[in-house]
């Protein structure tokens, strides 16, 4: 076999394997210890658009002067928990908290049923026709 076909060959099969590869990005959430609850719903909306495309989120949550008290620490945790229970069930935690100065970081996605459904209810629809005889 001459090389020259060989190496063609096999550009040709790493170019299918990337084709076929799954891309998912990390998409970050920013939310603080005061946010107001329409700017919270609206965040989660953002979450469950980025989690139905496939995406994981970094959800980060900032605390600004005194609320980075390790007194306060539980109400942060509790804001981070009350995000994921806004999200809604087959949310899964990828990565437990962790604080980086003045955040804390967490990585959520969905688990692999939630996501299994989730493919199941994306299946293009047939287009209406709107042709006039």
């Amino acid at each position: 076999m001459d090389y020259g076909a060989y190496r063609y060959r096999l550009e040709k099969q790493a170019q299918q394997q990337r084709k076929h590869q799954k891309k998912t990005e990390i998409k970050g959430i920013r939310i603080g210890m005061r946010i107001s609850q329409n700017d919270f719903d609206h965040k989660v909306q953002q979450a469950k658009s980025f989690l139905e495309e496939g995406h994981k989120i970094k959800l980060e949550l900032v605390m600004r002067g005194r609320e980075q008290a390790p007194q306060l620490r539980s109400r942060a945790l509790e804001r981070m928990d009350a995000f994921i229970a806004a999200l809604g069930p087959g949310i899964l935690r990828e990565q437990n908290v962790t604080k980086q100065r003045n955040r804390l970081n967490m990585l959520l996605g969905l688990s692999k049923k939630a996501a299994a459904a989730a493919n199941k209810t994306d299946s293009p629809k047939p287009e209406k026709s709107d042709a006039k005889n």
